[in-house]
């Protein structure tokens, strides 16, 4: 289908319209709340709801899916739950045609495309063409947006950069001007505190993404999520295993939480705790920033690869991230091992799959690494083992947290030197051919 086609097709849904006259909106003084809900504040915004046009959503009835429906006093346009697939399945065809995925999301273009139609079917004619329509929206809503996310624990004697994000942080000089700007806008110092000093000497990672808002959110916190992955490469974690994992982006773990108890006997004794996920900050100094630049300068930039193997480094990352915060050692070690048998593990083999495992990896990094270690393979026997009992038998093994120690820092090792090699290889099965032949 070529631009006029799908032009086409779009005009083929104004007549799919359905009204509905919606009655769920409901003045808040009507409606009846029960349970833990009935003890809260709750500001009505009923009469902005059924003054105003708005996007309202609702599931299918087999929940597969969502219904996308534009309000206006009081009625939902939108379609059948039939015709809405048929809908949907053009919007994923038109995104792939023209390409818009890396600048507007799926349900940007849901919206937009059913806010002209409806336009259509309310007017009984076309203002302007779908194309020019959305070009106009995308010329307007996609820009340049920079995004700050807070780290937890950490702190850094400068700033630094890993790919093309930044781990960073806000002066007292910054905020001081910061404060004239909004105070000739008429906020007070209190109000200023209040919103803005708790990121005084919080360290953010900073990334950069261009497309409409709600796609470059979405994008700029898979990126910022990455980047601290990579992060965590270099955490104390890594060298020591039974130390928890407090690096992390904040969104992903609470500074603080509360919780209550009571004494057996004593309705009354309420006793309210708070815990905080820290044991101390994590200081990167100058000198350890510089020796790890090699590994951020390595991994930063696979974000946005497409060299297969540098994905496939760029997904093991991502999980040996989520491996290093588990604190159930003999968990994190059969996940470990997930991420070796992605990597050495051919996606057609069933057989003799941990001897090839072990023995693609073993020969990689004798090839890889100036440094032997005669011990390695008999570490990576005992991680194999470790993960059989815990999860065939239920069984948990003493763990050597010298050789896990070392099974770590191995694994960030293998990546490393897998991403050098990556462009030699098309693929996984060239490189494993590669291994094979050793």
């Amino acid at each position: 289908m070529n631009d006029n086609d799908f032009e086409l097709k779009a005009y083929t849904f104004v007549p799919q319209i359905i009204e509905i006259r919606d009655e769920s909106f409901k003045k808040f003084e009507d409606v009846s709340l029960k349970g833990s809900l009935s003890t809260r504040e709750i500001t009505d915004l009923s009469d902005l709801i059924n003054n105003s046009i708005a996007i309202v959503t609702q599931y299918f009835s087999d929940l597969s899916d969502r219904k996308i429906f534009i309000f206006s006093k009081g009625i939902r346009y939108g379609f059948s739950e039939l015709d809405y697939k048929g809908f949907y399945e053009f919007i994923y065809q038109f995104n792939e045609h023209k390409g818009l995925s890396d600048l507007v999301s799926i349900e940007y273009l849901k919206e937009k495309v059913l806010i002209w139609i409806v336009d259509i079917y309310k007017n009984k004619f076309s203002k302007e063409g779908l194309l020019n329509y959305l070009n106009r929206l995308v010329d307007d809503d996609v820009k340049k947006y920079s995004f700050y996310y807070p780290i937890l624990n950490l702190e850094v004697d400068e700033e630094f950069s890993i790919g093309d994000a930044k781990i960073t942080y806000f002066t007292k000089e910054y905020f001081e001007q910061l404060f004239q700007e909004k105070k000739s806008e008429g906020i007070s110092e209190d109000d200023f505190n209040k919103l803005y000093k708790k990121y005084l000497g919080q360290v953010f990672v900073c990334v950069e993404v261009i497309a409409e808002k709600r796609l470059a959110s979405k994008l700029a916190y898979e990126k910022a999520s990455y980047i601290v992955d990579v992060l965590k490469l270099t955490s104390p974690t890594v060298v020591i295993p039974f130390e928890k994992c407090f690096l992390e982006l904040a969104s992903k773990m609470p500074s603080k939480f509360d919780f209550l108890s009571f004494k057996e006997g004593n309705k009354f004794g309420l006793a309210i705790h708070e815990q905080v996920n820290r044991c101390h900050q994590i200081s990167y100094t100058v000198e350890m920033i510089n020796g790890y630049m090699p590994i951020y300068d390595q991994f930063g930039g696979l974000f946005h690869s497409k060299v297969h193997l540098e994905i496939l480094v760029k997904n093991s990352i991502i999980f040996y991230s989520k491996c290093i915060s588990e604190d159930d050692l003999h968990l994190r070690i059969s996940k470990f091992i997930m991420i070796l048998e992605s990597i050495f593990l051919r996606d057609t083999e069933i057989h003799g799959m941990v001897q090839k495992c072990k023995t693609r990896f073993l020969n990689f990094r004798n090839i890889s690494s100036k440094n032997s270690n005669d011990k390695l393979e008999l570490i990576l026997d005992n991680m194999y083992q470790i993960r059989h009992k815990m999860t065939h038998k239920s069984i948990r093994l003493y763990i050597d947290n010298y050789e896990l120690q070392v099974f770590q820092g191995e694994l960030v090792q293998i990546l490393f030197s897998i991403c050098e090699k990556a462009t030699l290889f098309n693929d996984k099965n060239l490189f494993l051919d590669y291994l094979d032949e050793i």
